[in-house]
């Protein structure tokens, strides 16, 4: 027996997706407590997909991604858009490498390209 066999999050980690990558379809986006039942609040941003049964938390940079690749800053906009998700080895957490999810792009949708410099000198 594991330990994530005991203790099973109702949200999603990397470990959940067993190195691949995943297309989930959005349902929902809210903020939810994701502290314990009996600590102080800790709400967080949490996107539920389609016929799963575990949550996303989205961090900043899964937002700010979300923002970028379904164009909205409002995350009412973005259910039922199909999403790709993956872990990725290279997330730091406090300073460590731990790995976490990251939004990889949407189905259908071509990666958005980098931002241009206008300047002919580059600003370095």
């Amino acid at each position: 027996m594991k330990k994530g066999d005991v203790f099973q999050s109702k949200y999603l980690k990397g470990d959940d997706l067993r190195g691949g990558t995943a297309t989930v379809k959005i349902e929902s986006v809210g903020l939810e407590n994701i502290g314990m039942e009996d600590g102080p609040d800790d709400l967080k941003a949490v996107m539920h997909f389609v016929g799963k049964s575990k949550g996303m938390i989205v961090n900043r940079t899964n937002f700010e991604l979300l923002e970028l690749y379904l164009k909205s800053d409002e995350s009412d906009n973005w259910v039922g858009a199909e999403i790709l998700i993956w872990n990725d080895p290279t997330v730091m957490f406090k300073g460590e490498r731990k790995g976490g999810l990251r939004v990889k792009g949407v189905v259908g949708q071509p990666e958005p390209p980098p931002a241009a410099i206008d300047d002919e000198d580059p600003p370095f």
